[in-house]
């Protein structure tokens, strides 16, 4: 479909629920990253409803990312044309780029330019994503090789599983994960067990399993206890049944897990989370510097050299996301 025919067809309508949502749910936070889309909704709308978005967008409750028409193509789009869709408009201070095939040095150089301190990543080969679990490094400084000062280092965040819909996001198993999304009680589950309404009966044995999820998730970075859990996918939150199904079930999840003074689960836009996730370190010298040329799908092969080896030796030393801290 054409822009404009997914515009008609789904996103005006979740632009349109999603800023009624937010408007009446103060502690509700969305990130979108799609400007394309948001012009052709602003142009139509009322101005009482401009009034409203732009206090959702200065009050932090709506985080406009990269700030671009797109998020862009970062293999063969020139730099031109990167930094031209940038120029205009809001001036954010995160990226989110979850589902681009392949980040570059030079977008990573040039979203710093632009004044973006904190990027979220995803579609990394999965070996890289393996390697770096391992030592707890998905939560990196991304830097040019040539930035002996860091100037130009950009906070980074790797997501570490297959995708970035709910079965990926909450921890390692998506027959689980996927329990909790709640949307999905409509659209139904792959691996066969269907998503449970919460329940003061059985909130608690599903708490258990959330936090579980939760707690493994963390050990795969340095933080330790500290994990961001985005909450979305492709085409979602576009009904108040959605934002409602959602919210509820989670709302109840948070108020018995937060019952345990060991934990605080809340609501947190990306800048939030990435303030909390540097705050955490126990020594700040955790956040590795790494100086790839970029990360790409694709890897080349050489003969005689281990891949993981590769990697070692190139190591210089989200709308709706929630933090459980002191796992």
């Amino acid at each position: 479909m054409t822009l404009n025919e997914y515009f008609s067809r789904s996103t005006h309508q979740g632009l349109d629920a999603t800023v009624d949502f937010l408007g009446k749910n103060p502690f509700s936070r969305f990130i979108y990253a799609e400007i394309a889309y948001l012009d052709k909704w602003w142009t139509n709308l009322s101005p009482s409803v401009r009034t409203l978005f732009t206090k959702l967008v200065r009050d932090g409750q709506w985080e406009i990312a990269v700030g671009g028409w797109v998020v862009h193509d970062e293999a063969l789009t020139h730099y031109g044309a990167v930094i031209s869709q940038l120029i205009e408009g809001v001036v954010p201070n995160v990226s989110w780029a979850i589902d681009v095939f392949g980040y570059s040095a030079t977008g990573s150089y040039i979203l710093r330019k632009a004044g973006i301190k904190n990027a979220l990543i995803n579609r990394v080969h999965y070996e890289v994503k393996k390697a770096l679990a391992r030592t707890q490094d998905l939560e990196f400084v991304w830097r040019q090789s040539w930035d002996s000062s860091g100037e130009m280092g950009v906070f980074t965040h790797l997501m570490p599983f297959y995708a970035y819909d709910v079965p990926h996001t909450c921890g390692p198993d998506p027959s689980i994960c996927c329990q909790f999304d709640f949307m999905r009680t409509v659209l139904k589950c792959p691996w066969g067990v269907q998503p449970t309404p919460i329940t003061p009966s059985n909130v608690q044995a599903r708490a258990e399993l959330l936090v579980d999820q939760y707690r493994k998730k963390a050990k795969l970075f340095k933080n330790g206890n500290v994990v961001l859990v985005p909450l979305g996918d492709d085409f979602r939150f576009l009904t108040s049944n959605e934002w409602n199904l959602q919210t509820s079930n989670y709302r109840m999840l948070m108020d018995h897990i937060n019952d345990n003074p060991s934990y605080n689960m809340h609501s947190a836009s990306f800048p939030d989370g990435s303030t909390v996730i540097k705050e955490a370190m126990v020594d700040p010298t955790d956040l590795v510097i790494q100086s790839y040329t970029c990360f790409y799908m694709q890897l080349p092969r050489e003969h005689g050299i281990d891949f993981t080896q590769k990697v070692g030796n190139n190591v210089a030393t989200s709308p709706v996301s929630f933090k459980l801290s002191r796992l």
